[in-house]
């Protein structure tokens, strides 16, 4: 993406079969929903700044082939269903606490294996299906563990 480019609006590239990878610019300070949502061939995304702090309900919803993902170091919010479906996806890091985390945000991302998140509050169905979750981290701030946060998932740990 080219440099200066700071906005993507809501479902800028919705159902983009054909897009691969994707390179966002140092300049993106805010990435709309549904703006990346059913792009099934999507396998690498790599944000290069650090601006963007928030990631918008289903912003990577139904991504099946996403597997590598570099996210900015100041995320502190994740909205519904953010990466629901991306079913190759292995592990992510969050670098910064998340002040809000939206309920099914990991929904059937059946490749995910581990996931560290520093949040108050563990939502609804957080890693719903996540069949080969065997690890998950829950810190010392959280308060509330909301009802079927782990349904369905593998977590042994």
């Amino acid at each position: 993406m080219q440099d200066g480019v700071k906005t993507i609006g809501n479902g800028a590239f919705l159902c983009c079969d054909s897009l691969v990878q994707m390179e966002l610019s140092d300049a993106l300070t805010k990435v709309g929903e549904f703006a990346f949502a059913y792009c099934e061939s999507l396998a690498s995304v790599r944000f290069s700044g650090d601006k963007v702090t928030a990631l918008p309900d289903r912003v990577f919803y139904g991504c099946h082939s996403l597997s590598q993902l570099r996210l900015p170091g100041k995320i502190t919010s994740v909205g519904k269903r953010a990466f629901s479906g991306c079913r190759k996806l292995e592990s992510l890091y969050f670098g910064e606490p998340l002040n809000s985390l939206g309920a099914y945000a990991f929904e059937n991302c059946a490749k995910l294996t581990s996931l560290t998140v520093t949040a108050e509050v563990i939502p609804t169905g957080l890693v719903y299906g996540c069949s080969e979750l065997s690890w998950f981290s829950v810190s010392d701030g959280t308060v509330r563990i909301e009802k079927d946060a782990f349904g369905s998932s593998g977590v042994t740990k």
